[in-house]
């Protein structure tokens, strides 16, 4: 029975230099796992960033082509409504000075004078 009684120490050494080992391969294990986890979420966020970025860029892009397309389309519109409202008023005009001239040119109906000559007849 001594003999035995030997070996305990030894083999609650080798226990316990065993508990330990796995203790620190779980603790290795777990580290290792941690930090690739870590980098994992890294990439991951980084990669989101990016494209976060080049959404937005591309998005302010088409934005800045539609500004552009826009202010172009208003000023067209502003030399078309110029030019319109021109020639509206050169078209009245002459409509205005047509009805003046055959106005002048029409003899007065008979009872009626011509304007400014009404004070002459007085």
């Amino acid at each position: 029975a001594a003999p035995q009684r030997g070996n305990e120490p030894e083999s609650a050494t080798g226990m316990l230099a065993l508990a330990q080992k796995l203790h620190d391969d779980y603790v290795r294990s777990g580290q290792e796992e941690s930090e690739r986890l870590v980098a994992d979420a890294k990439n991951q966020a980084t990669r989101i960033v990016r494209e976060a970025e080049e959404t937005s860029q591309r998005t302010l892009g088409q934005l800045e082509q539609e500004r552009s397309l826009l202010e172009r389309k208003i000023d067209e519109l502003r030399v078309f409504e110029r030019d319109y409202r021109t020639r509206l008023k050169s078209y009245l005009e002459n409509l205005l000075g047509d009805l003046d001239n055959r106005g002048s040119a029409l003899p007065p109906r008979s009872g009626q004078s011509q304007p400014g000559t009404e004070a002459h007849n007085l």
